[in-house]
């Protein structure tokens, strides 16, 4: 106990020993001093705060609703007859989609995609890109926009249009209006 020191001040008998913090704590304690300062400019002054980060996502989607009503808009919203989009068209829906509404377009989650029934419009291209982009988050199916290129979202569309008429091996029974 000889290295040790005592400070001069006793209360009720218990005496204090001074022993200082080790240097490594300190350096992370003044680190994190800095770095705080820094952060609170960085927030205040350049304009990272929450705030600003939820606005700009916020906009970013409302971005992407423009872009679709500008798509169907411009003239460009019909079905493509091209054999490679079609063919790349199946490859996503192999992939993709199949799963819910089956291979051959019969319907298993999702709807028969084979009949004259229609739950969201009228089986026309807009509609169908509309459901595509959007999707039914009330019945499972997910917005496919950031996941597909607009591209791969009308070769798609297009490929559903050959199921027009087909006859699946199971088909689903008919939802939604009938469309002549």
């Amino acid at each position: 106990m000889a290295d040790e020191k005592v400070l001069d001040h006793d209360a009720d008998g218990i005496k204090e020993l001074d022993n200082p913090l080790p240097a490594w704590w300190l350096y992370l304690f003044y680190v994190s001093i800095i770095f705080s300062f820094y952060y609170y400019v960085a927030s205040m002054f350049i304009g990272t705060t929450a705030a600003d980060r939820a606005q700009a996502a916020m906009a970013k989607l409302q971005g992407q609703e423009q872009t679709v009503e500008m798509m169907l808009a411009s003239g460009n919203a019909e079905f493509s007859k091209d054999e490679m989009v079609l063919a790349s068209g199946k490859e996503i829906y192999t992939t993709r989609c199949a799963s819910c509404h089956a291979a051959d377009g019969g319907g298993l989650v999702g709807p028969n995609m084979t009949d004259n029934y229609w739950i969201h419009g009228r089986g026309e291209f807009a509609d169908m890109y509309r459901v595509v982009v959007e999707g039914v988050p009330e019945k499972g199916m997910i917005s496919w926009k950031p996941i597909l290129s607009d591209d791969e979202i009308r070769a798609v569309v297009s490929y559903l249009k050959t199921f027009e008429g087909t006859t699946p091996a199971n088909p689903k029974a008919p939802e939604g209006n009938l469309v002549e």
